[in-house]
């Protein structure tokens, strides 16, 4: 993921020579463009609360880079793609996105039943939290949402290569990972009639019909085993393809 991220505003660390203990800790950070930015923008702040008098002030400060900390966008999930723009929007505003530390909250606050927020459920991207009256509902960031809105987001480095949290282990809800059967091919011929949905634990959605986007278990597409291996064998490690079986088409719709 560390080619993929988007820079948006560098980190530097800093101290005051005059502070009792002058080295860098990552509670002194502050971020910017460049070196010059960063400068004035901790210069603005310390003149603010009263810390300094004069940006000459500022020669007794010493920097030095934490590209860990670098503000930097992920990807966009891919169930962007499925979203209006208000739906992305009730995401990323009930995740904080807009404040410092984007994912310190959880929540969107509306009239019970808005047509945004019940899609947002249908896909799995929210669930039902408390009503405070008749009219209102609180609708929660599924960990599926809190990841995908956590991709919208300015984030530090270290936190954007861990964005999708880990789940428990899909293999205890009967699912089948495509590394489990290249480590052991007998399981092609093993499955092979059966009919399953493609599973993305990278971005926890399912495939839709011939490949064509992700959604959720309702509008997961069907396949044979053999078509959804044949479509999905050349995936490295990194996509954590797995595979739901079910009975029959039926059972499925």
């Amino acid at each position: 993921m560390r080619d993929r991220l988007q820079l948006i505003e560098k980190a530097y660390l800093y101290y005051d020579r005059e502070f009792h203990h002058p080295i860098f800790t990552e509670d002194r950070v502050i971020h910017g463009e460049n070196i010059r930015k960063a400068k004035s923008k901790l210069y603005r702040d310390l003149l603010e609360v009263g810390y300094i008098d004069q940006f000459s002030d500022m020669f007794d400060y010493r920097f030095q880079r934490a590209p860990e900390l670098d503000l930097v966008k992920a990807p966009s999930a891919p169930v962007f793609d499925l979203l209006t723009e208000k739906q992305k929007h009730i995401i990323c505003h009930a995740n904080g996105n807009s404040s410092d530390s984007p994912g310190f909250r959880d929540y969107y606050c509306t009239r019970d039943g808005d047509p945004d927020c019940e899609r947002l459920v249908e896909l799995e991207l929210m669930k039902y939290g408390r009503t405070l009256n008749a009219d209102c509902r609180y609708y929660i960031l599924s960990e599926s949402g809190a990841a995908a809105a956590l991709s919208d987001a300015k984030i530090p480095r270290r936190v954007a290569r861990q964005l999708v949290p880990k789940i428990h282990p899909l293999a205890e809800k009967g699912m089948v990972s495509l590394e489990s059967i290249e480590a052991n091919p007998s399981l092609i011929k093993e499955f092979s009639g059966l009919i399953c949905r493609i599973y993305s634990n990278e971005w926890f959605s399912f495939w839709r019909q011939n490949g064509c986007g992700y959604g959720s278990r309702s509008e997961a597409g069907i396949y044979q085993f053999e078509d959804a291996y044949l479509s999905t064998n050349h995936c490295g490690p990194e996509k954590k393809i797995w595979y739901e079986f079910v009975e029959s088409e039926q059972e499925a719709a």
